[in-house]
């Protein structure tokens, strides 16, 4: 604990698997507070209807001052019913000793537990009876020295059992600390089997590592790098081709004056063995180009990522994160798999940081993105399909053979064409010459426009495909993060696991409620934990540190504990007992926090200044 009492809200960057979490869930996250998107607790209008499910909202999170305070607002605006007043009940009595309560609470509780007549039956009058009675039985034991009409206590417990099970989960969770003595025993005697049977009921040993794994952003599609070709690459390509034909067809003119048939022969030769040899020996060109730009992508780049800034510096951190789980030293340990994998680990980088930009997109959303693709990569090497390209971009021999045909055929024709050509005007046959020549050299340098457009074509056609894989996979991913627990089941567990250690604890001392004057629990984040919350809730934490006050009339009992969140395993750190003259005294602060992350000592409205709502009391500290 610092000296302020409070907490950093930025656990360390340490990652943590532990109990049923295994580690592929838990590796490649950025040690900061994960937020997600959800339900607000603020009032989406100014109707009592939406201060109501607000204040609702605030008090399943185990915000009580603050649902409190809601709750009050609600009933001064007309609001009154049996769910209300049942509700109101809950947010008054939580988390407070019955020795605790105010003049003003009871007379908060006098007007909801009116809604309670018999006159009034619903099944939110059923539940707010319930709640009246056990405050009713608290105040006659505390009247009567302690004695507790056991008969009274039986018939209450009867028509609680007889409630829905989300009713008697919401008593036992908010009302525990009202207990006590004679009362606590009769209540834990009733609730043990079913308080350990909730704690970790609805899957949560499966279910809360998810709470802690940000939302995942879905992919976007990478359009392939647009062809550099410009207007004067297109002017030189025309050119040069005007200049190829322009010269053929003056040699053709001149020799024809000489020998027609020849001319013909030759003419036909010419153009029929550049019209293969054209297309094939540009498309040979084209595969072997490609295969050494597919060669030096997949085995021949080194990873070293540029942290031009934060973002970019986390994307590389998971990167290496993600393809280290992926790729085990062994059994893939050879020289070509460390290149294929640094080599992948940089494209991946560089088109990472090129398309999604913070602050929309966090490093920590984009977690899911990079372990399918560092997992997709280790199955392409696995199965080969990382090498794949070689055998794909490999010229067939029939191309081969077909374009050494073509040369032939085009070297013959022109064999029987330049002779007639020359002899008939030799001036002409060499200016044709010339501007053949011209024209070849403009058409070769500008020929890489064909490679730029069915690299593009071929580009947009794989970056299409892995889109489509891409999506699926975000849509598995949105799939298995849809049985997340919702805030108010982590803070339901939460208070159970409390209840938990209480009981365990007190049968390691031996006491029975009648020796326990009081007791609370702080629950703090463990170190190394991952800590996530909703927008505008406190903060959950995948670990916690319990330290378990119980006063009892010869001392203090102190149990400290670490508590794996998931999976409710508790490892005790260390007991002590002391005795009330050694403490000069002991409280605890409710705590806000301002907008830039800094802890505030709550004032009784809640904090904030000036002109401003009051700010809700998330967490306490010793």
């Amino acid at each position: 604990m610092r000296d302020d009492g409070g907490w950093s809200t930025d656990p360390p960057n340490v990652n943590v698997a532990s109990g049923g979490a295994s580690v592929g869930q838990q590796v490649g996250f950025i040690g900061v507070q994960i937020v997600h998107q959800g339900p607000g607790y603020e009032p989406t209008d100014d109707s009592p209807e939406e201060l109501f499910r607000s204040a609702k909202a605030y008090l399943a999170d185990g915000s009580s001052s603050e649902a409190s305070r809601r709750f009050d607002d609600v009933w001064i605006r007309g609001l009154v019913n049996s769910e209300v007043g049942y509700y109101r009940a809950l947010a008054i009595l939580r988390g407070r000793p019955f020795d605790q309560l105010e003049t003003e609470d009871f007379e908060k509780l006098r007007t909801a537990f009116a809604e309670a007549a018999p006159g009034r039956r619903s099944p939110w009058s059923e539940a707010l009876w319930v709640v009246k009675e056990l405050v009713q039985c608290l105040a006659e034991q505390e009247t009567q020295d302690g004695t507790l009409d056991t008969d009274r206590f039986q018939k209450l417990l009867g028509r609680y059992h007889a409630l829905p099970p989300d009713r008697r989960e919401e008593i036992t969770r908010h009302l525990g600390m009202m207990l006590h003595g004679a009362t606590q025993d009769l209540w834990d005697a009733e609730l043990a089997e079913e308080i350990r049977a909730s704690r970790m009921s609805d899957d949560r040993r499966s279910r809360v590592p998810l709470f802690f794994e940000p939302d995942p952003v879905a992919p976007r599609l990478i359009q392939p790098l647009p062809s550099p070709a410009g207007v004067k690459t297109w002017a030189t390509l025309l050119a040069g081709s005007v200049g190829v034909l322009a010269s053929g067809a003056l040699i053709l003119h001149t020799a024809w004056a000489v020998n027609p048939i020849r001319a013909v022969v030759a003419g036909l030769l010419c153009m029929g063995g550049l019209a293969v040899a054209v297309p094939v020996g540009l498309n040979v060109r084209y595969l072997a180009r490609r295969r050494a730009a597919k060669e030096q992508e997949t085995i021949g780049a080194a990873y070293t990522p540029t942290a031009t800034n934060e973002f970019a510096a986390e994307i590389g951190q998971l990167i290496n994160q993600q393809f280290d789980e992926a790729f085990p030293a062994d059994p893939i340990d050879d020289h070509r798999a460390s290149q294929f994998i640094a080599a992948r680990k940089a494209r991946l980088h560089r088109e990472v940081i090129g398309h999604y930009h913070p602050p929309e997109v966090s490093a920590n959303g984009l977690n899911w993105l990079i372990r399918w693709h560092a997992h997709h990569a280790l199955r392409e090497w696995r199965t080969g399909q990382a090498l794949a390209f070689r055998a794909a971009l490999q010229p067939p021999r029939a191309n081969t053979r077909r374009l050494a045909a073509a040369v032939a055929a085009t070297t013959l024709g022109a064999v029987l064409g330049l002779p007639p050509a020359a002899q008939a005007h030799t001036a002409v046959t060499g200016l044709a010459l010339v501007l053949l020549a011209l024209g070849a050299r403009a058409c070769w340098k500008s020929s890489w426009v064909y490679d730029e457009h069915h690299r593009h074509t071929d580009d947009q056609v794989t970056l299409a495909e892995r889109y489509q894989q891409e999506r699926e996979a975000f849509g598995e991913e949105q799939a298995r993060l849809a049985a997340r627990p919702e805030n108010p089941e982590m803070a339901r567990w939460l208070d159970y696991d409390k209840d938990y250690v209480r009981t365990q604890a007190m049968k390691q001392y031996t006491l029975k409620n009648l020796d326990v004057i009081s007791h609370f629990i702080l629950a703090e984040p463990a170190e190394g934990c991952r800590s996530a919350r909703l927008t505008g809730g406190p903060p959950r934490y995948s670990a916690y540190r319990m330290r378990l006050f119980l006063l009892t009339h010869k001392g203090i009992r102190q149990v400290e504990l670490h508590l794996d969140f998931a999976t409710g395993a508790q490892n005790y750190e260390c007991r002590t007992v002391f005795r009330y003259d050694a403490i000069a005294s002991i409280d605890t602060e409710p705590r806000t926090v301002r907008p830039r992350g800094r802890r505030q000592v709550a004032s009784p409205e809640g904090g904030g200044t000036a002109n401003q709502p009051p700010r809700p009391i998330l967490r306490h500290s010793l």
